[in-house]
């Protein structure tokens, strides 16, 4: 009889869209995007990664979603003048298990229950 055969969980490869948005990210942080300064057209992004028109409209839309670019009809992308501060967070694509979902979950019932016993020990009648 054959023995039965087992696997690992298999890691997911990052999706298109997500390396442009993590490369645009990296360089937007590097500054080698500084703000105010318009990104490449869709075009020149397609024609420079090889990805779709699709990934960087995605992308795109991904970036202006989290406050790191502006967009303005007729003019393009540009880089914010002003992006919001760099926040903690946990994004569907970081998390390769179920394990690495159950310790998110854990970390955010501490933190959450320890939020809640301060906001009621620190409320006022305002």
């Amino acid at each position: 009889m054959a023995e039965p055969m087992t696997f690992d969980a298999i890691p997911q490869a990052p999706n298109l869209r997500t390396g442009l948005v993590n490369t645009l990210i990296a360089q937007i942080e590097s500054g080698d995007l500084a703000p105010g300064q318009r990104l490449p057209t869709e075009q020149e992004i397609v024609a420079a990664t090889g990805v779709s028109r699709t990934v960087v409209r995605e992308a795109l839309a991904a970036l202006r979603a989290r406050g790191l670019i502006t967009t303005r009809q007729g003019l393009g992308a540009f880089v914010a003048k002003d992006p919001p501060p760099k926040t903690f967070s946990v994004l569907p694509d970081d998390l390769e298990s179920i394990d690495e979902v159950l310790r998110v979950l854990e970390l955010r019932m501490g933190i959450e229950v320890e939020a809640t016993g301060l906001a009621a020990q620190r409320r006022s009648e305002a």
